[in-house]
């Protein structure tokens, strides 16, 4: 079985924002922008200017699936830069799988944190909300984020491993 480099890299990148999203609420920009980078003149260098324009490709998806979340003040712009980094080292069906796994496993988590933590009207609001699609009050929404990048990262290592299992 041969692993790739990108698998290598996007592994370590997955670990070190799952710890760095959940312990301290913060993607650092020295670690998203210099993956970019990496990944980019990678990209280049071993795969020419057809890859070159994937990885770029990748990076752009990656940071305009959050975007417009960012903007609406619903997640982080480390949250936005960091998909743009894993964007820019995986293929664009596997940037989606991610996302969409990264998705599920974030609501899943902020479901069991309202649960958990007893607030059955926040979570019956939440679901009002959901469905009549109205705007949550602030006072239920603050204090109370989940750590996107640490959702995506626990999503994307899930379905590293079952990549390598196959």
């Amino acid at each position: 079985m041969e692993i790739q480099i990108s698998t290598v890299v996007l592994t370590l990148l997955f670990l070190i924002v799952f710890i760095l999203d959940y312990k301290y609420r913060i993607i650092p920009n020295w670690l998203t922008v210099s993956t970019i980078l990496v990944a980019w003149m990678t990209a280049l260098i071993l795969g020419g200017f057809s890859l070159f324009l994937t990885s770029l490709l990748g990076t752009l998806v990656g940071f305009l699936i959050l975007f417009i979340p960012f903007a609406l003040g619903g997640v982080g712009g480390g949250d936005v830069k960091f998909l743009a980094a894993v964007g820019s080292l995986t293929s664009l069906p596997f940037l989606l799988k991610i996302v969409l796994f990264g998705l599920i496993v974030g609501g899943l988590t902020s479901i069991f944190v309202m649960l958990k933590n007893s607030e059955i009207k926040g979570f019956k609001q939440f679901i009002y909300a959901l469905f009549l699609r109205k705007y949550l009050p602030n006072n239920l929404v603050k204090g109370h984020a989940i750590p996107l990048g640490s959702c995506i990262s626990l999503a994307g290592l899930i379905l590293i491993g079952f990549q390598l299992l196959r």
